[in-house]
């Protein structure tokens, strides 16, 4: 297979650092919608200097992660591991927390957000029937029913 030599992989790191940081910059300074950031984000970050990113960084306070709960790589490109799990794969009775959303959809972003999967938020699976692909979690005061392709992408922490 192929590999990245260090200087690309660091390359890579720095355009997702710039990536997330503007994706933050335009939900939390411009309040855009968190579900429609991504498209922006991917026209901006091919155009700001590395020193507009660390202006963004300090105006923000450090971000350590995106609206999305993806971690932002710090100034020297170093990018924090979490153990995080498929949603789908929650067994009956477990509970988490929603930590990284990923699609390039907006439309199923904004479904998850109308549901209430949003990073941050607490969830309990609490029913699943596997042979149908069905599952009921709970997401604050509701009951969501879906099946796997309703959540995929949506990324927990157990408790």
């Amino acid at each position: 297979g192929a590999r990245l030599t260090a200087t690309v992989a660091a390359e890579g790191l720095r355009v997702v650092r710039r990536h997330r940081h503007i994706e933050t910059f335009l939900v939390d300074m411009l309040g855009l919608d968190w579900s429609e950031v991504h498209d922006e984000a991917e026209v901006l970050e091919h155009h700001l200097s590395d020193r507009i990113v660390d202006a963004l960084d300090r105006a923000l306070g450090h971000p350590t992660e995106d609206p999305h709960g993806h971690s932002i790589p710090d100034a020297d490109g170093h990018l924090r591991e979490r153990d995080l799990l498929p949603l789908e794969s929650l067994e009956v009775g477990a509970t988490g927390v929603v930590r990284e959303v990923h699609a390039d959809a907006p439309a199923r972003l904004q479904r998850w957000k109308r549901l209430g999967f949003v990073p941050g938020c607490a969830l309990s699976m609490i029913e699943r029937h596997d042979f149908e692909d069905v599952m009921h979690i709970r997401v604050a005061d509701n009951v969501v029913v879906t099946g796997t392709e309703g959540v995929t992408g949506i990324l927990v922490e157990r408790n």
